[in-house]
């Protein structure tokens, strides 16, 4: 897998992750703190694409930080973190979704979907308790992309952008939240 085909969100997704795991005195970064991490981006893929499932994310960050604050720890050992297997692995098979999607670049997209298809640690079992599923966040995943791949590295600020830097007019007219236009007869 290489490095340098990470979206930005993905690079500092993975990054936190490692961070993370040094923080919490763990002995290495599981495929729990990459979810985390991912999950915590206030301004990536996983909060557009949760409220498009209709699903509340601080649910599942919530429910993720308790099964990463059951994971073992170590003390006295403050040096720097590593991938840990599962970790690794599922990076690779994001890389593989990446490719089959046709994608230039690896997004925390690909890790989520790959993590709810292919993963088998607890966490993506509450994830389905929670009402998230392979099927669905894939579809959500494509209707998102309206049939584009991933060509940059910075492709979470072009989703929805009308959404994130306009009005809707029309909605607040019809919910009347617009003044009306005075002089009309």
């Amino acid at each position: 897998m290489k490095l340098d085909k990470l979206t930005q969100k993905m690079s500092e997704a993975y990054t936190d992750a490692l961070d993370m795991a040094t923080k919490k005195s763990h002995s290495e970064a599981t495929e729990e703190h990459l979810i985390s991490a991912i999950l915590s981006q206030n301004d990536g893929m996983a909060p557009i694409l949760f409220s498009k499932l209709s699903l509340k994310i601080s649910q599942f960050l919530q429910r993720t930080e308790e099964i990463i604050s059951k994971l073992p720890r170590v003390s006295g050992d403050s040096g720097e973190k590593y991938p840990s297997r599962a970790f690794v692995e599922l990076l690779k098979k994001s890389e593989s979704a990446r490719v089959e999607m046709k994608d230039e670049y690896l997004s925390t997209d690909h890790v989520l979907v790959t993590f709810m298809k292919e993963s088998t640690c607890a966490l993506k079992q509450e994830f389905i308790k929670l009402g998230l599923n392979y099927p669905n966040l894939l579809k959500a995943i494509l209707e998102l992309r309206k049939g584009k791949p991933i060509m940059d590295d910075a492709p979470e600020g072009k989703t929805e952008a009308l959404k994130k830097y306009a009005k809707d007019l029309n909605a607040l007219a019809k919910k009347g939240k617009i003044d009306p236009v005075i002089g009309r007869d």
